[in-house]
């Protein structure tokens, strides 16, 4: 990325679809808690999908992907529907990382879907058979829609 050549190969925006095909947030603790105090309790993580919008969105974009979520019956969560005391430490988390920082460096518009990390995250135990198809499903359908 550092070196293309953005004046003569202008970029639209970058769709990354990574660490998918789980349920949003596999980790157990972390539903447990969530269900607990009431946080995201509307949110059915075998039919949600982890959403971060570039900071600086071209107008109508995230109404477009939420739309695009919605017709194949994913919820999308984007750190701003998260409360408060979650919302940053979400979005520290996921800057720079993955396969959109060059983009997101660039000031590249870009839209992470994603199920988030696992318990299992970069460990030996996950594997391919760890993966729910329904929950891969869910998150490839709206990234593929313009």
């Amino acid at each position: 990325m550092k070196d293309w050549d953005f004046t003569r190969r202008p970029v639209t925006a970058m769709v990354n679809v990574d660490m998918i095909g789980r349920p949003l947030v596999d980790m157990p603790a972390f539903w447990l808690g969530a269900r607990l105090f009431g946080v995201m309790k509307d949110v059915d993580p075998e039919r949600s999908v982890g959403v971060l919008i570039s900071d600086a969105p071209p107008e109508g974009f995230e109404q477009a992907v939420r739309t695009a979520c919605a017709s194949q019956g994913v919820r999308a969560v984007l750190p701003k529907d998260l409360p408060s005391s979650l919302r940053g430490q979400v979005e520290a988390m996921a800057k720079g990382r993955s396969d959109h920082a060059p983009f997101e460096d660039k000031k590249v518009p870009f839209v992470f879907f994603s199920s988030g990390e696992s318990t299992d995250y970069h460990e030996p135990t996950d594997t391919a058979d760890r993966l729910h198809p329904s929950c891969s499903s869910a998150a490839l359908e709206p990234s593929s829609r313009r």
